[in-house]
């Protein structure tokens, strides 16, 4: 998957379902925060449930794709549009190569879901693609 970040968001991270049973060293699980929402919008692009989405959280980012890719937004209802045009949530979208998504503020709920057909090349650090940001590992380098 291929876009540039036009805008960062408020918090915008990639999840997974987390790392589990590193608690004992220190690691926290972390993860999707709705994980039902996680795993829909998974399932919507015909993804395994646990591959990486980008977590959006109150004020999502904008962003220009340069690839073709069938795209699902779920969770929270916020204002996303593609180009001049509402998007519509839960189910699956095709965008095409310049489009523009702006994922704007929530207006009911705090966290939405972005899965790509095919998921994201995040690397996996202990297990998982999850963003850990106190820790500064996993996600896009460790960051939002």
């Amino acid at each position: 998957m291929s876009f540039i970040v036009l805008r960062a968001g408020a918090l915008s991270t990639f999840q997974d379902r987390g790392r589990m049973g590193l608690q004992h060293l220190g690691v926290p699980v972390g993860g999707a925060m709705d994980e039902r929402s996680h795993r829909l919008a998974n399932l919507l692009v015909g993804n395994a449930e646990d591959t990486a989405t980008l977590e959006v959280t109150l004020l999502g980012p904008r962003l220009a794709f340069t690839r073709s890719c069938c795209v699902a937004l779920c969770g929270a209802t916020l204002e996303a549009r593609r180009g001049n045009e509402p998007m519509p949530m839960n189910r699956p979208i095709v965008l095409r190569s310049g489009d523009v998504l702006d994922l704007g503020g929530c207006r009911r709920g705090a966290r939405a879901y972005l899965a790509v057909h095919g998921g994201f090349a995040l690397p996996r650090v202990m297990g998982s693609q999850s963003t850990a940001v106190r820790g500064g590992f996993g996600g896009w380098q460790g960051r939002a």
